[in-house]
């Protein structure tokens, strides 16, 4: 009579694929659907760690490629341990998919290390880039910083703590930059800023009454649209010139965003940034509600 494993040991085998898709299952003695599948997740992890840049609906197709494997190696491997095997092969004993377990792990760590992904999952911790991105927006950026950077871009930059901001590209290396009671004067030349309409936001200043706006740089595809809350120090700004290597980056919420105007003791960017500050640009939207996921936002 054959002996049968009890459900905590079979969920035991089974979560043993949380850890790497297949490891149940290479416990079952069932290495070629344990090498599929474990392949099958390794793809994903190098896919997100070297892939190119690529379109929405590829980006949904690799995740679920990925769910897919997990799914199928924890499916199987509850239905194939219910028999107890006799005579397993050395494979499966303890310290085998002990040693595959640490194999694994290294190379999780190495292939999704933050800091080496070609792509990564953000949100928006305040209000500094509404009405563009709401508080909690989240999406999709690719960590590479852009071969030409050009005026009205989306980017993400680190600050000298560390921490990864998204502004826009205001100038770029050579421009003269200014700003006259919120209004950004680029080259000598005023950016005409159009009223859309008045709403109340709510920030870390609690509800205020915001003027949405419109305006569009020079060489910018289409407008963007900003927030004008009040009058503010940082509304004027005396010009200066863009050096060689380097952009000015401004948030879209004029009044509530720490930039290239703000020093960075205020948690602001200190001017024109270098462009190897530049860690990489966003790519489409994964959640939230300023706009519809799957939204591109390259421009």
């Amino acid at each position: 009579m054959d002996k049968k494993r009890g459900v905590w040991s079979r969920a035991g085998i089974m979560l043993l694929n949380l850890l790497a898709p297949g490891l149940g299952l290479l416990r079952l003695a069932r290495w070629q659907i344990a090498f599929l599948l474990f392949s099958m997740s390794a793809i994903v992890l190098l896919f997100w760690r070297f892939g190119p840049l690529v379109s929405f609906e590829m980006l949904i197709a690799t995740l679920l490629l990925g769910l897919t494997s997990l799914g199928a190696a924890l499916w199987l491997s509850w239905k194939f341990s219910r028999e107890l095997t006799p005579d397993r092969p050395w494979y499966t004993r303890w310290y085998s998919i002990l040693g595959a377990t640490a194999v694994a792990l290294i190379v999780d760590i190495v292939l999704t290390s933050p800091d080496h992904r070609r792509y990564r999952n953000f949100y928006m911790p305040s209000e500094g880039m509404a009405p563009s991105f709401l508080t909690n927006d989240r999406f999709i950026a690719y960590m590479r910083t852009p071969a030409v950077l050009r005026r009205g871009d989306l980017v993400l930059v680190r600050t000298d703590g560390g921490v990864i901001y998204l502004k826009r590209v205001a100038a770029v290396a050579g421009d003269r930059i200014a700003m006259k009671n919120g209004v950004v004067v680029l080259n000598g030349a005023t950016i005409p800023q159009r009223p859309l309409q008045v709403e109340m936001t709510k920030g870390s200043f609690g509800t205020e009454r915001a003027q949405r706006l419109e305006e569009q740089f020079p060489g910018e595809r289409r407008p963007h649209e900003i927030y004008d809350i009040e009058r503010e120090p940082a509304d004027g700004l005396a010009e200066i010139q863009v050096p060689a290597g380097a952009v000015y980056l401004l948030g879209d919420n004029r009044d509530r965003s720490a930039d290239s105007r703000m020093p960075p003791e205020e948690g602001g960017l200190g001017g024109p940034v270098s462009i190897s500050r530049i860690a990489g640009k966003p790519l489409y939207v994964s959640w939230g509600s300023s706009k519809p996921i799957g939204t591109s936002l390259s421009r």
